[in-house]
């Protein structure tokens, strides 16, 4: 959640642009590309973050006014850790007896990896 207040006593429709410092395909935003608050007031602005890996990065979020061309401008740093295991699999057998266990992967991004 990113607090943005509206310093006029109208209420305010801003535009939001993000982008990364560094492109980074495996990296997602998911959040409004319009934002209103209301008159002298503060609001939540919702800002989900996806991540295909582990990574560092440096995010620049801008709500600008459309007509005032008033802005303003976070910059965000967006530490990724590795997720947990989701489960474990158990592969057990009697000496030199062979198991085998088909595992299927799916690739989520749109370019083979």
């Amino acid at each position: 959640m990113i607090q943005v207040k509206n310093w006029l006593k109208a209420g305010q429709r801003f535009n939001v642009v993000w982008k990364f410092e560094a492109e980074d395909k495996t990296i997602f935003v998911n959040a409004a590309n319009t934002f209103d608050v209301a008159g002298d007031a503060t609001k939540d602005y919702k800002l989900s973050v996806y991540a295909l890996k582990a990574c560092q990065a440096k995010l620049e979020l801008v709500f600008k006014n459309p007509t005032t061309h008033e802005f303003l401008s976070f910059k965000i740093n967006i530490t990724v850790q590795p997720p947990d295991p989701m489960t474990k699999i158990d592969l057990q057998s009697v000496v030199r007896e062979s198991v085998t266990k088909l595992i299927t992967i799916e690739n989520p991004l749109a370019t083979q990896v």
